[in-house]
């Protein structure tokens, strides 16, 4: 399948799927970061600049030893999006994570051992 109309499936596969979540759960309001205070005191802070820290190390070595996974650089936009500040920064996380999960499925959805029917 070529680029262009793997994307397309991607696209549809994943509206299809939210179709589904607002159907079974409707839409929803969450907390958008572990964090549960407006403004997060200092230990929260301080829990969260180590987490992303210590993610963003864990991907460097991945990549150092050539052991990167889809998971490390996952769990690295994840633990900056948990760290981001403002609504504004939060959502370019959002965007950033996204986007790698959606590199992360053209991968998987590309490599030769896939089958057609893996994803419907």
């Amino acid at each position: 399948m070529d680029a262009v109309n793997l994307v397309k499936r991607l696209l549809g596969d994943i509206s299809d799927e939210r179709s589904r979540q607002l159907a079974k759960w409707g839409p929803q309001r969450h907390p958008p970061t572990i964090l549960t205070l407006p403004t997060a005191d200092r230990i929260d802070e301080q829990v969260c600049d180590g987490m992303e820290r210590a993610a963003k190390a864990d991907c460097d070595r991945a990549t150092e030893h050539k052991r990167l996974t889809w998971w490390h650089i996952l769990n690295e936009e994840l633990a900056e999006f948990n760290n981001a500040r403002t609504d504004a920064d939060r959502r370019q996380e959002l965007i950033q994570l996204t986007a790698v999960c959606f590199a992360a499925l053209e991968d998987l959805d590309s490599r030769p051992t896939a089958t057609e029917d893996s994803s419907r």
